[in-house]
């Protein structure tokens, strides 16, 4: 049995595809309903952080913010049967290090886990894993999440080296979907069918991971349930353009779609869905980039601008 720690959208597409794969798993959230679900899917709710540490060696977290998981990683330093976290959030290399010196000394081996690929990429079991840290932990963890991941990277012995591979990663992946929601918005308002366009950008150097998956999955048939958010994607080109800062890169290409991603927060708030970003395009051009695209001269102007949004 491992614990679990986390069960919002990604963390619980993960426990729920661990769980179909027959790995026995003791849950917490701070969010009833959240926990309720996992259970109902056959995860033993724990009461607390604490109690998973006191019950399990391999305790697993997927946790919304870097303030989250130090709260979790001392509660789960206290505890009495932890051997190994591995910790599966985006949270930056600085954080990592810092839930790593709270750790250590309490003899709980750290993995730097992060995961790419969403909750539709748990839920088939092709997430990409990235890991650095302890060999032999790093084995461990690399097992039980094969269930889940179709890639499993080992980049690195010390932790932190594997938040760094997926906030580059993610910088590249942000870029792409912006600048690719918002050229299709041009071409879907100059009368371009977007199912077609999309073809033509995915058979042409335009091609990107947007184009290939996103845009068709989660745009085109307006579901709009990539899993991320608007405001956790700014949050991931902050700790992106934290590291370039320290590696004495110039503001370039990633902090020019970061001002984007935060003006379309601005218009649309943080909780939607990442793939939404395209309604802030759509709200210029009045079309919406859809699979059959219908004229909509309802969908307003953002906020009232009529400038360049991109």
């Amino acid at each position: 049995m491992i614990g679990f720690i986390g069960l919002g959208q990604m963390g619980g597409a993960i426990v729920r595809r661990l769980l179909a794969g027959g790995t026995e798993i003791l849950a917490f959230d701070e969010t009833a309903d959240r926990l309720a679900e996992a259970a109902r899917h056959g995860a033993r709710p724990a009461g607390s952080a604490r109690e998973i540490a006191d019950s399990v060696s391999i305790v697993m977290t997927c946790l919304p913010s870097s303030s989250a998981a130090m709260d979790v990683g001392r509660q789960v330093a206290a505890g009495s049967k932890v051997e190994i976290y591995a910790e599966l959030s985006t949270i930056g290399r600085h954080a990592i290090r810092e839930l790593d010196q709270i750790l250590r000394p309490a003899g709980v081996q750290l993995i730097d886990a992060p995961v790419s690929g969403g909750p539709a990429g748990a839920a088939r079991g092709t997430l990409s894993l990235m890991l650095s840290g302890p060999s032999g932990a790093t084995e461990r963890i690399a097992e039980t999440m094969r269930q889940v991941a179709g890639s499993v990277l080992r980049v690195g012995n010390e932790p932190g080296q594997a938040q760094l591979c997926k906030l580059v990663n993610n910088g590249i992946s942000m870029t792409a979907l912006a600048v690719s929601c918002e050229a299709l918005a041009v071409g879907v308002a100059r009368d371009i069918d977007a199912s077609a366009l999309v073809e033509v950008i995915n058979a042409g150097t335009g091609r990107n991971s947007a184009t290939t998956d996103k845009i068709p999955l989660f745009i085109l048939p307006r579901k709009f349930n990539m899993g991320a958010t608007l405001g956790s994607a700014t949050k991931d080109l902050d700790l992106y353009l934290h590291e370039a800062e320290d590696a004495g890169l110039p503001a370039g290409v990633i902090a020019m779609t970061r001002e984007l991603w935060e003006r379309a927060v601005g218009a649309l708030g943080g909780s939607p869905d990442a793939s939404e970003i395209t309604r802030y395009f759509e709200g210029f051009t009045k079309t919406e980039v859809a699979a059959r695209p219908t004229l909509s001269p309802g969908i307003p102007a953002v906020n009232g601008d009529s400038g360049n949004p991109g």
